[in-house]
């Protein structure tokens, strides 16, 4: 144990100056010995004796530059057999070992490695909250946990709109980032590069910060060494890198954006966390109606998620529900059977099918579409147009042919939209038509295949239901414009 510190049975022991006479351990007499101590002292050396052990066992070891060191006790490994089977509890890898030592028909065998026996985690999941309606000052709980057992506790997050960022040949801008972003190199290729602004970097309890005001840093991962590092552009910070290790930290978090510009990194565990750094334990709740996306994952880690969220061909430790509460039905109906009575005021709508709470506005004439709600109609439209054309490109770079195909035309329906709003031209809407409901591969034909395209279904969906609530297949541009 040359120049480590060494605790041993509880008591420290620092190393010796005389790097040629390290510690030794002994085995003496009835049990093993600890020696210790400086060449040059004049009671060395130092012994240490425990009794009724035949070993030591190795209980920590800690190799930093700051204050290496390594923990052991005696130990007696004769105890450490038993004639009863292993059995296991907890989920996780046990290896298993056997030895016979007497028996009158069968032969002494030595310590054999039998072979390490598994016990996988229990894949349990809470489900979406169901039948939810709109109650006008309640909030509901959003999430099922029927199917999780009592006393296993599960961890809630809604934030997790941050973007991960892989590994690319091309730099980042550090002044495009936003907190929550995660910086995610992959094993084995290229690093992350990023360039424009200052930034520094903390540990994960945001203390121990190094601040840098360099036009670029490195992050990348080394298998080999089994850590992640961050380093800054070495031409300008000669030799310098932070190293983390792979086992506890996947990633890097931007934390923090200050003031002036400086970005706060922090390194991160993604697989476990995502992009969110708001897990709690808490019921999500929800009053609106409306979507609500959830995210979950288990504190016990016996247990796993059941179709976790994916990170390429790796499981992540979270998986997400998705929890809807639908607005609460009114209905308005007009009075019938009514009858002149002179001087006498009638109502002419029945409100009974209105929940209490709820604020109706009528008209006795035909609205008219107001400027204001055509050019909001209008900026709609045209958020959807930049959204398909986002989500096609991300399709056909994933090889997805039917989401590219889907948001192509939808794409191309929500321009029209936007166009036949601008221009007052009914054509458009002719147009927008074919694309959703026309013969061939239409945002009608193609929404059948949604399941089947995966990670963009969500995002279909809601394209989808936005231009059929817009156009439907009889509509003109004036029915468009007045409903």
């Amino acid at each position: 144990t040359e120049g480590l510190n060494v605790v041993c049975n509880g008591t420290a022991y620092s190393p010796c100056t005389n790097p040629m006479v390290p510690h030794n351990l002994y085995k003496s007499g009835d049990g093993v010995s600890f020696v210790y101590g400086d060449v040059d002292d004049t009671d060395y050396p130092k012994t240490k004796e425990f009794n009724g052990y035949d070993s030591f066992r190795v209980l920590e070891v800690n190799l930093s530059e700051a204050n290496p060191y390594i923990v052991i006790e005696p130990y007696d490994s004769t105890n450490a057999w038993s004639e009863n089977p292993p059995t296991g509890t907890n989920a996780g890898n046990y290896d298993v070992f056997y030895r016979i030592t007497d028996g009158p028909t069968t032969e002494i065998v030595p310590p054999t490695f039998i072979g390490t026996a598994t016990i996988d985690q229990a894949q349990v999941s809470p489900t979406p909250a169901q039948n939810l309606t709109y109650k006008k000052g309640e909030e509901q709980a959003l999430v099922d946990t029927t199917g999780v057992p009592a006393g296993v506790t599960v961890e809630y997050t809604q934030d997790m709109n941050g973007t991960v960022y892989g590994s690319s040949e091309d730099y980042y801008e550090i002044s495009s980032l936003k907190v929550g972003d995660v910086l995610k190199p992959n094993a084995s290729e290229d690093g992350i590069y990023l360039k424009g602004g200052t930034f520094r970097l903390c540990d994960a309890d945001a203390v121990n910060a190094t601040q840098f005001e360099y036009w670029a840093v490195s992050i990348y991962r080394n298998e080999m060494e089994n850590n992640i590092a961050f380093q800054p552009n070495v031409d300008l910070v000669s030799g310098y890198s932070k190293l983390y290790s792979a086992d506890e930290y996947d990633s890097f978090m931007v934390s923090e954006i200050a003031t002036d510009g400086t970005v706060t990194f922090i390194p991160w565990n993604y697989a476990k966390n995502g992009t969110s750094f708001k897990w709690s334990a808490e019921m999500p709740k929800g009053e609106n109606a409306g979507t609500y996306d959830i995210w979950y994952r288990f504190a016990d880690t016996n247990y796993t998620v059941k179709n976790p969220e994916m990170d390429g061909e790796n499981s992540l430790g979270f998986a997400k529900v998705t929890a809807t509460i639908a607005p609460q039905e009114t209905e308005v109906k007009a009075v019938n059977g009514l009858t002149y009575k002179k001087g006498e005021e009638h109502a002419l709508v029945d409100t009974t099918g209105v929940p209490e709470g709820v604020t109706v506005e009528y008209m006795t004439e035909e609205p008219t579409p107001t400027a204001e709600f055509v050019r909001e109609a209008k900026i709609e439209a045209n958020k959807w147009v930049t959204t398909c054309d986002d989500q096609k490109k991300a399709a056909k770079n994933a090889n997805n042919d039917k989401a590219k195909d889907f948001f192509a035309n939808a794409g191309i329906a929500a321009y029209c939209i936007s166009m036949a709003l601008e221009e007052d031209n009914s054509d458009f809407i002719v147009t927008a038509k074919q694309n959703i409901y026309g013969d061939g591969d239409t945002i009608k034909a193609l929404s059948t295949l949604m399941e089947e395209t995966g990670d963009y279904a969500a995002d279909e969906q809601e394209v989808y239901h936005y231009l059929t609530g817009i156009v439907k297949e009889d509509s003109t541009l004036d029915s468009i414009k007045a409903s």
